[in-house]
């Protein structure tokens, strides 16, 4: 067996080792302190810097929401010059052309296929008036002149009794 395989012995501390471990503690306590003021001169840092960046990112959104707004009115200014633009100058072509001239409208006006007048049953469709009564006089149905009456088949049986 070694000398180091057996437990260290014990002694006490010499005052070289007691000076050692106070000039230790000092500089431990020195380094704690400047590290901790360091620390809390880097915390209000980064606070004042995270406040300077929140306030740059407001102002950089605030002038890219005036940007759009800008490009916006000059879109809508643009479009609304160029109307007025427009406006007079076919007013101006036109002017006399207008004046002198006369307007006419064609309108539409649809055929109605014939309806019964007692149950307001339809007669089956057709390109115009005149081919739906065909239509309609071939199934049986009956137009009555005097009063423009038309009767279905079935009404016009019950018209007879």
């Amino acid at each position: 067996m070694s000398y180091w395989d057996y437990e260290e012995p014990m002694w006490e501390p010499s005052e070289a080792d007691e000076l050692f471990d106070e000039i230790k503690s000092k500089l431990i306590d020195a380094a704690k302190d400047s590290l901790k003021s360091d620390m809390e001169a880097l915390k209000r840092r980064n606070e004042y810097l995270e406040k300077r960046n929140k306030e740059l990112e407001d102002k950089s959104l605030e002038v890219s929401r005036k940007e759009s707004d800008l490009e916006y009115k000059s879109r809508n200014l643009r479009r609304e010059v160029e109307k007025e633009f427009y406006k007079t100058a076919i007013d101006d072509i036109f002017k006399d052309a207008l004046e002198k001239s006369q307007l006419w409208m064609a309108y539409n006006k649809p055929h109605e296929k014939p309806k019964c007048d007692k149950c307001g049953k339809h007669s089956e469709y057709a390109d115009s008036y005149d081919a739906a009564l065909d239509k309609a006089k071939k199934a049986g149905w009956i137009h009555y002149a005097d009063g423009n009456k038309d009767y279905c088949p079935e009404c016009r049986d019950k018209l007879d009794e």
